[in-house]
């Protein structure tokens, strides 16, 4: 009755009359709506003007932006306007935030990235530029994520965002602003482990000690020790071209299981942007000798690509020795869950442990040239490991295939089986203490040194249990 007298008359007090009834039947939003009519029409006696007032104030509520838009467009009370322009400005502003958390969480990374970068000429809110940031960055978009996280950084540098910045420089390869932006953040111990990882990442184990000495004993603090200390046996890869001069000796019986190699290596490694993807080679300049009829120089070289879920790698053994050299190659992948890892491999790889397994030899007997020797294994390996305190894995190795040039074939089955304690030391970069046990089996022994025979290890059966004690340490202020 109320609505139909206020239609009718355009009176305020039938507007009183339509808040209490709608409060009395618990219809809040319809009371809250007729409540703000009431106090923004005060003042206005043009009746048109109420009617534009309540569509501007409808669509408001309908969150129907394009006709609010019209509708306040219309109004002639300039203070109103004002007012209604406001609102509407926010409500864009929440719409738009809405619409790129959606992007966000559909995982349309390049279009939530894009868009953020139309409203920020629009809206200068930081919660748009860290939408933004890490929509970029999940996007690998890294330079276009550091525009968006340095504009949130410039107006108040938060720890979480500092995080941020450091992260999205570490992957663009940017390691001195990572490092930068980590050394910025005033209370790192909100989540100690995220900006240990970085350290980590970023080869700045010592920075990764430093903030933990200054943590109180905990199990959280061992654990995260433990992780530093793991890193300094982990694999980095880098751009590089890196030389060297390196010599190995395995002491044996001259002319047989004696192997002298002095290699110079050129190592060439190249990482890809955004860190996932690594390629290398390595050549090898050599000079080999069982201290008595063989005395050779050659060239090896290999050449791989590893991802964070492959490995693939191929090359050949040394060229320009008596034995014509034969293709290696190896393929491995991964898959991890939480702190278990499964992986397996399937190769051809050569034996390295005589001359004669290495590169083969030749000898001159009635006239005639005998060339017999270097070996390769080909077959698979399976693997299972547990990484935490300490890591455990089991390993199954079987190589059907063990051939060479004019030697008996072979195979081999292995099984390996480790438990490794990672200590919580503060003294030392890493150090490790466990068992090792292998179990190794091939179907003939092939170590002799006469024509026919390969001249490597090859028990037919053959048992190891031993300890294990493996400690590093820093040798510099850099490595």
């Amino acid at each position: 009755m109320a609505k139909e007298l206020y239609k009718k008359h355009q009176d305020d007090k039938y507007l009183k009359l339509l808040v209490r009834d709608y409060l009395r039947i618990k219809s809040i939003d319809k009371a809250q709506f007729y409540y703000t009519l009431l106090k923004d029409k005060r003042g206005i006696e043009n009746p048109k003007e109420v009617q534009r007032v309540l569509l501007a104030n409808r669509y408001l509520k309908e969150k129907n932006l394009k006709e609010a838009a019209r509708a306040i467009k219309k109004i002639s009370n300039q203070k109103l306007k004002a007012k209604f322009s406001t609102r509407l400005d926010i409500l864009r502003k929440n719409s738009a935030k809405d619409r790129l958390l959606n992007y966000s969480r559909a995982k349309e990374y390049k279009k939530c990235s894009a868009f953020a970068t139309k409203l920020i000429r629009s809206y200068g809110d930081k919660d748009i530029d860290r939408i933004g940031g890490w929509c970029a960055f999940n996007a690998k978009q890294y330079k276009e994520a550091e525009v968006f996280f340095e504009r949130i950084v410039e107006k108040d540098a938060e720890d979480a965002d500092l995080y941020a910045l450091a992260l999205n420089a570490e992957k663009s390869h940017n390691n001195t602003k990572a490092i930068e932006s980590l050394e910025r953040i005033k209370n790192p111990y909100q989540k100690p482990e995220q900006i240990l990882s970085l350290y980590v990442d970023l080869d700045q184990t010592r920075n990764a000690k430093e903030l933990l000495q200054e943590m109180k004993d905990s199990q959280e603090r061992d654990s995260l020790i433990r992780k530093v200390n793991k890193s300094n046996k982990k694999e980095s890869h880098i751009h590089q071209v890196v030389g060297g001069f390196s010599y190995y000796r395995n002491k044996g019986e001259k002319g047989e299981n004696y192997l002298e190699l002095t290699s110079m290596p050129l190592d060439i490694g190249y990482l890809s942007q955004d860190g996932r993807y690594y390629w290398y080679g390595e050549i090898d300049f050599l000079h080999i000798s069982n201290g008595h009829t063989v005395s050779s120089d050659g060239i090896e070289a290999t050449f791989g690509f590893k991802s964070d879920d492959f490995h693939i790698e191929m090359g050949f053994t040394p060229l320009g020795m008596e034995v014509s050299p034969a293709l290696t190659a190896k393929f491995y992948t991964h898959y991890s869950w939480n702190q278990w890892d499964i992986h397996g491999a399937v190769e051809q790889q050569s034996i390295k442990e005589s001359s004669l397994s290495y590169i083969g030899q030749k000898v001159s007997y009635a006239g005639e040239r005998y060339r017999w020797g270097r070996i390769l294994k080909r077959g698979a390996t399976l693997g299972i490991s547990y990484d935490g305190d300490a890591t455990y894995s089991l390993d199954l190795f079987y190589y059907p295939k063990i051939f060479g040039e004019n030697i008996i074939e072979n195979s081999e089955k292995k099984v390996s089986a480790s438990a490794i304690y990672h200590t919580t030391t503060d003294y030392f970069a890493f150090m490790d203490w466990g068992m090792v046990l292998i179990y190794d089996a091939f179907e003939k022994n092939s170590n002799f040194f006469t024509y026919g025979y390969g001249g490597y290890f090859s028990p037919e059966k053959f048992l190891l249990a031993t300890a294990v004690v493996d400690i590093g340490d820093y040798i510099s202020e850099d490595t």
